[in-house]
C-alpha cells in the first residue's frame, strides 16, 4: 500500500512539473545544440502556446535536422501537435530535406539518447523498495 502511494505521488510530481524538452536552434546556439555537445542547460519547461487562436498544451518533444543545400540546422523544440514519429523524412523544394523525430515517452526525449521508459519504471520501483526498507 505504501508503495502504491509513493508511485502515485511520484507520478503526480511529474504531471505538475510539465513537459521539459531541449529547446535550441544550431543557427543561434551553435554547437551547443548538436548531438556531440548538447548542453544540458538547454532543457527547458515547455509553456502553453497559442496556435491558430487556440491554446495548446505541450504533448512531447521534437527534433528536426534540416538540410538546405550544404547548410545544416538542428532544431530542438516542444511539440504541440502531431504524433510520435521516428526519422520521418520530409523533402521540400530542390536541395531542402528535413528529418523529424517527435516523442512523448520521456522528458527531454529530443536529446541525444532518450532514457527508456522501461528503465525509468524499473528505477522508480528500485527507489521505492529502498525507501520502504
Amino acid at each position: 500500500m505504501r508503495l502504491l502511494v509513493l508511485l502515485i505521488s511520484l507520478s503526480s510530481i511529474c504531471l505538475v512539473i510539465g513537459w521539459r524538452c531541449y529547446a535550441c536552434n544550431s543557427d543561434r546556439e551553435g554547437t551547443k545544440c548538436l548531438d556531440e555537445s548538447l548542453d544540458k542547460n538547454l532543457l527547458k519547461k515547455c509553456p502553453t502556446k497559442m496556435i491558430d487562436g487556440t491554446v495548446h498544451q505541450p504533448i512531447g518533444c521534437r527534433k528536426t535536422e534540416q538540410y538546405v543545400g550544404s547548410q545544416f540546422t538542428m532544431i530542438r523544440e516542444c511539440a504541440y501537435t502531431g504524433s510520435d514519429v521516428r526519422n520521418k523524412n520530409n523533402k521540400g523544394s530542390t536541395g531542402v530535406s528535413r528529418w523529424t523525430n517527435q516523442c512523448s515517452d520521456e522528458h527531454g526525449c529530443n536529446g541525444i539518447s532518450p532514457i527508456s521508459p522501461l528503465l525509468t519504471i524499473i528505477a522508480s520501483f528500485m527507489c521505492a523498495i529502498l525507501l520502504l526498507k
